[in-house]
């Protein structure tokens, strides 16, 4: 199964709104944001422009590994059938791994 093709807009709103990150600098060309879990850091993440482009392969790739998210993880995330919730049990059953 590949990644599936969404649009930057469609990625910018799924981290935005289910991830929530801390947002570090918003005047860079695209913002990054700072995700958190129980108050520890976990990643940084890029967050895409809102444009109606297609994300592509490797960028999702990329975004999918700062995320901590497996390709079909992934795909779930943004195509909203995980949610904000699931996304943050996946990733601390994936540090408690580790």
């Amino acid at each position: 199964m590949a990644y599936r093709n969404f649009t930057e807009k469609e990625v910018r709103k799924a981290i935005l709104t289910k991830i929530s990150p801390t947002i570090v600098n918003k005047r860079a060309p695209h913002w990054r944001g700072k995700i958190y879990i129980s108050d520890v850091y976990f990643s940084t993440v890029k967050i895409p422009n809102p444009h109606k482009n297609n994300f592509g392969q490797s960028k999702a790739k990329n975004l999918a590994s700062q995320i901590g998210l497996s390709q079909e993880e992934y795909n779930e995330f943004v195509s909203c059938t995980l949610s904000s919730k699931q996304y943050y049990k996946v990733i601390s059953a994936d540090e408690e791994e580790e």
